[in-house]
């Protein structure tokens, strides 16, 4: 019998994917909000303190949310609540960039993006030990999917900026 027909692994790839997703967006985030901050007319005082509420959110929501969904029996559906939290917020950050609602509509985007985010990495470490079960060598194989996404979205990103910015 195969491991994936055994249960041994068999949501791994699924894992590896979101590790993609994840780890890349932290490649792209900062440096991309703070040109669609200062495109959307904020001051150059505020750019960072926009660009901070990403941090700021992931601080303070982590341990509120972290201790939820460790009590919880269903960690999968907190991580898909959480996701789909941090995507609305991402599509008004997105929305209100392209549709030039403003920087203060941006900045509230990225409000609510980033407790939706902080969680997201313990949710899928905790749910990919438990694909694994208890193989914990195989981690570093799961776990490098997320380099591939950083270095991927690091070399793709100029090249979307630049799309962004035509000469």
């Amino acid at each position: 019998m195969s491991r994936v027909a055994a249960g041994q692994g068999a949501s791994v790839p699924r894992h590896a994917g979101w590790y993609v997703v994840a780890i890349g967006a932290l490649a792209a985030r900062s440096p991309f909000l703070a040109v669609m901050v200062a495109d959307a007319g904020a001051p150059d005082v505020v750019i960072p303190l926009v660009v901070a509420l990403l941090p700021l959110g992931v601080l303070v929501a982590g341990p509120l949310f972290g201790a939820r969904v460790d009590a919880s029996a269903r960690p999968g559906a907190w991580l898909v609540g959480l996701v789909s939290l941090a995507a609305v917020g991402a599509w008004l950050a997105w929305a209100a960039a392209a549709w030039q609602l403003g920087w203060l509509a941006l900045a509230a985007g990225v409000a609510l993006m980033s407790p939706g985010i902080a969680p997201i990495y313990a949710i899928v470490d905790v749910s990919i030990f438990d694909a694994l079960r208890g193989d914990t060598s195989r981690y570093g194989r799961v776990r490098l999917w997320g380099s591939v996404g950083f270095l991927l979205v690091m070399a793709l990103l100029p090249a979307a900026m630049a799309w962004r910015r035509p000469a």
